[in-house]
């Protein structure tokens, strides 16, 4: 089991434990801090943090974590995304880029009763988004520009206007489109996004339980 040692608040913890991800609540910012001050390991912020810039800087100045998941869909643009792990909370751990989990999709279901939530971002984006980016006549390379014209006409801190799966949707079509404009690899154009001349791949992570 390796050597326990007892934390002030009466944790038992295993020193042979390397990292833990969301180990409290979201909004338990005292209980994130306490935690990463008593242990020296990898504390990494998924729920915590959820790719938000505002979060991760508030996570960064109260010393709440020091690792953050990466998930394109919890922000909800590719933009905001790319902008999100500037200022991570230890610049000497990048942020591990993580793909939405489960098994596998149901597409067959999926295709037979599609979610409420669906077809309302797709009402969203063939009714207002689709119309207004296509009035602004921005090319599909300008992700930014386009990123920032969704967020601005729904105008919510939380995308609730339009739904971050609409916002998100046309984001990521776009970013692909962007790769496609240019005759680059998606990865190639994402990087440019973010002003990355060197490519580095991802720090690897694999989850386990005992």
């Amino acid at each position: 089991m390796g050597r326990l040692f007892r934390a002030p608040s009466g944790t038992t913890w295993v020193s042979t434990v390397v990292s833990i991800e969301d180990p409290f609540d979201q909004d338990d910012w005292e209980g994130w801090r306490r935690f990463l001050s008593q242990v020296g390991i990898q504390v990494v912020g998924d729920d915590l943090t959820v790719t938000n810039p505002k979060r991760i800087q508030r996570a960064a100045e109260l010393g709440a974590c020091n690792c953050l998941l990466l998930k394109v869909n919890q922000i909800g643009s590719v933009t905001e995304s790319i902008q999100a792990p500037h200022n991570p909370p230890n610049p000497k751990s990048p942020p591990s880029p993580s793909p939405a989990g489960g098994r596998g999709e149901d597409a067959p279901r999926s295709k037979v009763a599609p979610p409420p939530g669906v077809l309302k971002a797709v009402e969203h984006i063939n009714k207002t988004i689709a119309p207004a980016l296509l009035e602004k006549k921005i090319s599909v390379v300008e992700q930014e520009k386009i990123d920032k014209l969704m967020i601005d006409m729904d105008g919510t801190e939380n995308k609730s206007k339009f739904g971050a799966n609409a916002i998100l949707g046309v984001s990521l079509a776009v970013c692909k489109a962007g790769a496609a404009e240019k005759g680059v690899p998606l990865y190639r154009h994402i990087a440019d996004l973010a002003g990355n001349a060197e490519l580095i791949l991802p720090v690897p992570g694999t989850p386990a339980s005992g």
